[in-house]
């Protein structure tokens, strides 16, 4: 359950998720969230008239890489996402699936770690609603975990 399965998103095909087969609707419930939250970030920036540049680089503690400020905070968005929803299952699942809550725990840390880039990072977005959004998304996952 801590491993993420191979999912992805494209822009070509707007609401598509592609995702390997898993045998536990929990995991699949969490990539599925989180692929929805990318294709809702491709689109809110431009839906908001805000564009970002090429810097600033910042690191994400999901993927172990530098991203443009774009890639990270879609990065916070999605995890947010799924942060926020495992615990919420947590109270409702049986004791043998409570490692897939403790893996969406750990998002929650590692959105943590994220929160020094986070603050500079969200001063790119220019605009006032898609800041506050994303900015409720991440306090939500953080009250959550």
């Amino acid at each position: 359950m801590r491993d993420t399965l191979f999912s992805w998103s494209i822009t070509r095909l707007p609401g598509t998720v592609f995702t390997d087969h898993v045998d536990s609707p929990e995991v699949l419930a969490r990539d599925l969230i989180h692929e929805a939250g990318h294709h809702w970030f491709t689109d809110a920036p431009n839906a908001a008239s805000v564009s970002f540049s090429e810097n600033p680089s910042l690191y994400s503690q999901w993927r172990n890489i530098i991203l443009h400020a774009f890639g990270f905070l879609h990065a916070c968005w999605a995890f947010s996402l799924t942060a926020i929803t495992g615990p919420r299952w947590s109270t409702r699942l049986l004791l043998r699936r409570r490692a897939f809550c403790a893996t969406m725990t750990d998002q929650g840390r590692l959105l943590r770690d994220a929160l020094l880039a986070l603050a500079d990072a969200v001063t790119l977005i220019t605009s006032g609603p898609l800041r506050n959004q994303l900015s409720k998304a991440v306090e939500a996952a953080l009250r959550s975990t």
